[in-house]
Parts: C-alpha cells; structure tokens; sequence
C-alpha cells in the first residue's frame, strides 16, 4: 500500500495481482476480472474509498478478446479519408422529429461536409419516431449525400439499451443499409463483443451514463480503463468528453482518454477517440496539439444542426476548420521553404530563428485561437494564450520537434520570442549532442 500524496493513510495505491487462469480464456472475460479485483470489497465495513485505476492483462487473455474490427484504419478506409480529423454530428434537437425530419437534416450536414451523421444518444425507438422508420429514410439520404458530393458517408443507427431488441433493431439496419451501429456499453464492456459478433459495420461505445461510476476520484473506475476495456471488446469509435468545455474534465484526464484509445496494446488495434461536449470550430486543434495526428474525430451537434444560418453553414464551417488544420500541417511539415536545394527537409537544428517563427507560427494560432504569432506576442498581451492552451503549445512543440520542455523552463516561456529563441538554443543543442 502506497500512501496518498498527503503523506497520512487515510488513503492509498494497492497493486493485487491474482491468476488470470482462474478465469475463463475464451469469449469475452473483462467483467469476470472486474468481479475478481472488486467484487464485494466496496461492501466491506469501513471501506467508503474504493476505486480501480487499471487492469494489465496478459497476452493469452487479450488473445481471446476481439478488439476493434475495423478501429483508426478501417473507418478511414470506408470514408476514404486520410488527411484530417473525421466530423462526426449527432442530430439536433436530440429528441422530437418525425423520420422524414431527421432525415432531412441527415442529408442536409452530410452534404455541407460532415463524415458521418448518428443518432444522439438520447434518440431509440420512439413511437413518433420508430427505427424501422427512421433508419431506411436516414440511411438512403447518406446514399443520396454520396451522389451529391463524390464523398462516401456514414450514417449511424443508434440501438439503445434494451438488448433484448437488438437483434430486431440488426434486422431493420441491415435491411435499411445503415452504415454503423452505436450502443451504450456502460460497465458491461461484453455488449460491445456481442453487437460485433452479429455485425460486421463500425460500432460506437457511447460513454452516457459511465461517468456516474468514474467521475469522483475516490469510489468507482477509471474512465480511461473503461475505454480501454471498451476498445479490447470491439469498440471501433469511442466518445468521452473533453476539457475546456461545459464538461469537468482535466487536460491531464483529457490525455488518458486519448491513450488508453490508441496506445500499443498488442495486436489489437487502435479505436477512433471521438472526444465530445460543444464542440465549436474554434476547437479543432484542440485533440492535434495533444496527439500531434489527425487520428481522432471532431463531435459537434449544436454547432453544426444549430447554427443561425443553417445547418449548412454550420456544418461547412466544421469542415472548413479541419481542412485549414491538416492544410497548416501540411504546409509546416512539406514547405519548400524549409527544404534542401535537392528537395530533402532542412535539418532543424539549420533553420534560423525567422525560419522557426515561419514553422511554429501556423501551429501557434491554430492552438492558440490568434491570427497572428510574431514577436509581439506573450501570455500577458493575448488573453487567449491561457494556462491550458500553453501547455498544449508546448506539448505540439515537443512532438514536432522531437525535444522535452521541463516544467521549469515551460514557465518561463510565457512570450513568442523567448519560446522561439529557446527552441533554437535546444535544437543547436541537440544537434551537437547527435554529431558530437
């Protein structure tokens, strides 16, 4: 027992190992060990403190697990997208349109630029609104989307919680053409094995509910070893929401989320991180300054189906903003100007500090929302240069430039100069360290 960081023992880590051959090592086993880690424990007198931080599972047992049938790779290759995040919009309003409604308003931001269009988690088979319904019209507007823009889209029919029903609801999808299914998974990751087991489409894990037992830090789960679980038992897009938001979130909580959907995890590949909560076109880079990929979707429901001028407009300016990004990014790393007279990238270390205000400046405005990143700016002159977006900065710089920025030094680079000046140092620094 480690104690907490406030030195007494009111609280602590634990670490049990216990035999994995205990458990079952075929199908899917994920809530049987978290039975055999939790169990009745938070039933036990006294024990008010209860939460699990992580599983390690050994290879055997991930080996029975299904993981994402399609993940990052294959939802690209069905949209045939490559360079950019994914927009993604749930319709809006979330409840109370007849089916023609919804599909209307389908075709509508499929059109103007969203990837896919889903049902918002709140929208199942309501009487004015049944499935077999909604889903055939929904489905043949994204067909008619197609036609109309050249681009493959997705439609996504959400089957609720009633597992019962799902096998009716699979029969209406595959009928209607549906592109992907999105479920609830909540603490019962084996829902998402069995929706993959009756379907070969895409499927969402919708993280509504979840929270509940992962939010307060001293009872529960964590959320990032939840969607871990979520991703081993199929999941090939999972939601949680995001920092810097009308959610609760932490940066730091914000980057597990992240990794737990794509860092290495054997053989199985990695699902689509879709991070939510009122997304706006503003926000685009936000997921980019912290993977330095476009590997993630943009969730944006009332910014795309409630825009004042239309859910054309709205959904357009999405797309728009994800373009400028992958299009700064593109330009930051392939400009000519930073090359060789062969063609060949100039080393880094040989850029002069004007060149790296040319490299850095497209990254600086994007994640710090400015028009303009020169020499006059600092964190006290541009109050959109805060805390957060600082250190998603400095996080971007990082990966770009292969360097680590201690925490010492991050506070002291609070203008465009010194942070500029300071990563020439480091790179001549670096480069007579590689060549020495």
């Amino acid at each position: 027992m480690l104690p907490s960081a406030g030195g007494d023992i009111e609280y602590g880590y634990a670490e049990v190992d216990f035999p994995w051959a205990s458990m079952s090592n075929t199908g899917n086993a994920l809530e049987d060990a978290l039975t055999f880690v939790m169990g009745e424990s938070s039933h036990v007198k006294g024990m008010l403190k209860l939460r699990m931080v992580d599983l390690n599972f050994p290879e055997d047992m991930m080996r029975s697990l299904p993981g994402p049938r399609h993940g990052v790779p294959g939802v690209r290759k069905r949209l045939g997208v490559y360079h950019r995040p994914l927009l993604m919009g749930p319709m809006r309003p979330e409840v109370g349109l007849a089916p023609a409604e919804y599909a209307r308003i389908t075709y509508e931001a499929l059109v103007a630029g969203a990837d896919i269009v889903k049902d918002d988690e709140l929208l199942v088979d309501p009487p004015y609104c049944p499935i077999k319904e909604r889903a055939p019209l929904c489905a043949k507007a994204a067909r008619e989307a197609e036609q109309k823009t050249g681009e493959r889209k997705m439609w996504v029919l959400h089957l609720g919680c009633d597992v019962s029903r799902f096998d009716e609801f699979f029969k209406i999808g595959e009928s209607a053409g549906v592109d992907g299914y999105m479920i609830q998974p909540r603490l019962t990751p084996s829902l998402l094995t069995f929706v993959r087991g009756r379907t070969e489409l895409p499927i969402i894990a919708h993280y509504s509910m979840l929270t509940l037992f992962t939010r307060y830090s001293h009872v529960g789960i964590e959320l990032p070893l939840m969607l871990k679980m979520f991703r081993l038992s199929g999941a090939d897009i999972v939601t949680f929401p995001r920092p810097n938001s009308r959610f609760d979130v932490t940066t730091e909580e914000f980057v597990a989320n992240l990794k737990a959907s794509g860092d290495p995890l054997g053989s199985i590949l990695p699902a689509f991180p879709f991070p939510t909560g009122g997304n706006r076109a503003e926000d685009a880079g936000q997921c980019y300054s912290v993977l330095g990929n476009f590997d993630y979707g943009f969730v944006a429901g009332s910014a795309m189906f409630e825009e004042k001028g239309g859910i054309g407009v709205g959904a357009k300016n999405l797309r728009d903003a994800l373009e400028k990004l992958a299009a700064t990014e593109q330009v930051k790393t392939r400009s000519t100007d930073h090359a060789n007279d062969n063609g060949s990238p100039k080393p880094s270390a040989s850029m002069t500090v004007e060149e790296l205000y040319a490299t850095v400046a497209p990254l600086a405005e994007l994640v710090l929302q400015i028009p303009k990143f020169d020499h006059t700016v600092s964190m006290v002159s541009t109050p959109e240069w805060d805390s957060l977006r600082h250190i998603q900065l400095l996080g971007s710089i990082e990966r770009k430039f292969d360097i680590k920025i201690s925490a010492d030094d991050s506070f002291r680079l609070c203008s465009a100069d010194k942070l500029i000046h300071y990563v020439h140092a480091r790179l001549q620094e670096k480069a007579r360290t590689t060549y020495a």
